[in-house]
C-alpha cells in the first residue's frame, strides 16, 4: 500500500474516533478530498441522495 493512503487512512480513523456526528465526519473527507481536487457533494445533497434511492425522500 502506497505511503499516501497509509496517511490518508490514519488521518480518516483519526477524524472518525473524535467526531462527534456523521456530518463533522463528513465535512472533515469532503476538506480533504477538495485538496487533491475531488467534488464531493455538500451533506445536505448527499443525504437528500442516499434518501432518494432509499425511498425515503
Amino acid at each position: 500500500m502506497a505511503y499516501d493512503t497509509k496517511a490518508l487512512l490514519s488521518v480518516l480513523a483519526d477524524t472518525v474516533i473524535k467526531s462527534k456526528t456523521l456530518k463533522e465526519v463528513y465535512l472533515s473527507i469532503m476538506k480533504a478530498a477538495n485538496v487533491e481536487g475531488v467534488t464531493i457533494l455538500p451533506y445536505e445533497e448527499a443525504i437528500k441522495e442516499v434518501e432518494k434511492a432509499r425511498g425515503d425522500g
